[in-house]
């Protein structure tokens, strides 16, 4: 009887982890879900402004022929700042980034203008460009970070942008006869190619006469060629992405006008949800372990009351073989059980229920068996 209490007690335990291992994953799945949408909702809008950023910046270069040589090194000087953002740079370093990038000259100031460091290859420092340095137009940057400051002066192409590592401006300079006139002609291939997208995403840019620009050469042109169809089949995910099967594998897309162009930004279906699926693994992890202490506990608990009922079992049989007949009563409810008895008297108590009774005739058959 025990035996079944522990079976069903078990059973009964069992099956509450398991609703709530599956109420805890279906909730998990849905928390994940809706964070792996929205981080994918974010990070293609934030790639497809960078694009437009871009594109706007090489729209204005090739408006003017004159101004290219300007637009690529505001480009350098716009990626410095992301470097110096994201690394602690000396001197040298500065000195190896102004060489790598065909740089004669780079400054960084702080938020009051001085010099926090600088490097030159034609000898010209801080006190050759003070005037413009303290000029209304490039303080104007400090106070509007989103403001740049570009010109030509004496020979020199000059670039100014606020720093994104904290206040302060980095300007760049670059002397025009030092410059290889193969490189001025960039393209949107050359600005997009080999950039990184975070969860392995794919850009790329059309306008009416196909492709224009893309990051990376693993997606096929047959893809780019028939992606139109490939947008029209694909599935509408909450009115914010589209989501498509390509070769085999999910992908959430995300598309955007700009003037001729259409940008196109992909992100695997895996990747997006790799962090997620991972989070989601370490709490199943972190519940089983819990469940194992549960049971581990509940294990040592019953084998406690074990013991006790065992030992209390071995006193009853003691007992029992000691006496003659042994009468189990429990005395909130008022009902017995016997546990030994004699056939004599059992005879005699056929029929009487009450313990009471029982206990009378008891006494009554032992009075007359001693007189």
């Amino acid at each position: 009887m025990k035996r079944k209490i522990n079976i069903s007690i078990k059973t009964k335990i069992v099956g509450c982890l398991i609703v709530v291992f599956m109420i805890i994953l279906f909730i998990n799945h849905k928390i994940f879900s809706a964070m792996g949408l929205s981080s994918t909702v974010k990070l293609s809008n934030d790639t497809i402004r960078y694009a437009k950023e871009k594109l706007e910046t090489y729209d204005n270069y090739q408006a003017n022929d004159e101004t290219k040589s300007l637009v690529r090194l505001l480009d350098k000087t716009t990626e410095l700042a992301k470097n110096l953002n994201i690394h602690k740079y000396t001197e040298k370093a500065l000195n190896t980034y102004a060489c790598e990038q065909h740089l004669t000259g780079i400054i960084v100031l702080d938020g009051n203008l001085k010099t926090v460091m600088q490097t030159t290859m034609d000898g010209n420092t801080y006190r050759k460009w003070e005037n413009i340095l303290q000029s209304d137009s490039v303080k104007e940057i400090i106070k509007c970070p989103k403001k740049y400051y570009m010109t030509t002066m004496e020979n020199c192409d000059i670039a100014a942008i606020s720093r994104l590592d904290g206040e302060g401006i980095i300007m760049s300079y670059v002397v025009q006869n030092s410059i290889n006139e193969s490189v001025n002609d960039i393209t949107p291939e050359d600005i997009f190619y080999g950039m990184m997208l975070q969860r392995k995403g794919i850009l790329f840019i059309t306008d009416e006469n196909g492709i224009v620009a893309s990051n990376t050469e693993n997606i096929s042109k047959n893809t780019i060629n028939n992606f139109d169809n490939i947008w029209k089949k694909s599935k509408n995910v909450r009115g914010i992405l589209n989501k498509a099967k390509i070769n085999n594998r999910k992908w959430y897309m995300k598309k955007a006008e700009y003037k001729d162009y259409v940008i196109h930004v992909m992100f695997p279906v895996l990747e997006v949800f790799k962090p997620y699926y991972f989070a989601e693994l370490v709490i199943i992890i972190c519940y089983f372990l819990v469940c194992g202490i549960i049971f581990i506990l509940y294990c040592n608990i019953e084998r406690r009351n074990y013991k006790k009922l065992r030992k209390y079992y071995q006193t009853i049989e003691a007992v029992n073989s000691a006496y003659m007949a042994d009468l189990l009563v429990d005395v909130e409810s008022g009902q017995s059980e016997w546990i030994k008895i004699p056939d004599i008297i059992r005879n005699e108590l056929d029929g009487i229920s009450d313990v009471r009774d029982i206990m009378k005739k008891i006494s009554d058959i032992c009075q007359s068996v001693i007189f």
